[in-house]
């Protein structure tokens, strides 16, 4: 090897990095997060939720390592909200117990149910704490203004509890108060790009593809009615949500 090139880091070198979502796999934009800590050295864990019945509680899903951990509750789609409580509640608690138990150097933290557990972790063991803001807390759900105000500063105040957090675009910054913006970086939500592709000349449907989570605000009421009545377009859907969408 030369010495003058930097070399790369084996995995496992850096100590241990835990990424803590409640979904039951790792979503891409996790996915490409747990490729980049491999690569600076350290060795990676997805610990999700158990999201789906019939899951094992350990497996490896798309290269990555999967652990599953705290009580079964079901996609819940904004509904029965003492019930999701309760269930996030559950989740956190058997996250501290597998935290402290493994000592990561380093814990990724999807959205702010995860986060209790890794803001306790970080407080007690000094280990780095990245928040990872998916979606912006006080934009999921339609509440009043002055709710949404509330969980605005809320999650303002686990930014900068963290070492540092993360959000796909610059408005999701905006949006947050700007007291905490200082420790948040733009991290866009994009995939590797796999070079231009020759052009197709045969008439084929245009492809729409939506990856995410499967929620009717986010426009997929006008998208399948888009395919239903016109056929030059097909629509591909890849996501969680809730059963009667998903049957729809």
């Amino acid at each position: 090897m030369n010495p003058s090139q930097p070399s790369t880091p084996a995995a496992g070198q850096a100590g241990l990095a835990a990424f803590a979502r409640l979904g039951s796999r790792p979503i891409p934009r996790v996915a490409r997060m747990m490729d980049e800590a491999h690569g600076l050295g350290y060795e990676t864990l997805f610990l999700s939720g158990r999201r789906e019945e019939g899951l094992a509680n350990e497996e490896i899903y798309a290269g990555h390592k999967v652990r599953r951990i705290g009580p079964f509750f079901p996609l819940l789609n904004g509904r029965e909200g003492w019930l999701y409580l309760r269930s996030v509640l559950g989740y956190n608690r058997a996250l501290w117990k597998e935290l402290r138990r493994l000592r990561p150097a380093l814990v990724h933290c999807s959205d702010i149910e995860t986060m209790p557990a890794g803001i306790l972790y970080r407080w007690l063991s000094g280990a780095r704490l990245i928040y990872n803001v998916h979606d912006n807390l006080a934009q999921r759900y339609a509440i009043p203004d002055w709710a949404q105000a509330i969980l605005n500063q809320f999650e303002g105040l686990a930014v900068l509890l963290s070492s540092s957090a993360l959000v796909p675009e610059e408005f999701r910054r905006d949006m947050l108060p700007a007291w905490c913006r200082r420790n948040i970086a733009v991290v866009r939500n994009t995939p590797a790009d796999r070079g231009a592709l020759p052009p197709n000349r045969q008439r084929k449907p245009i492809k729409l593809f939506f990856g995410g989570w499967l929620d009717k605000g986010r426009g997929l009421g006008q998208l399948m009615r888009l395919v239903r009545e016109n056929e030059d377009f097909e629509l591909t859907l890849a996501g969680e949500g809730s059963p009667e969408l998903v049957a729809e």
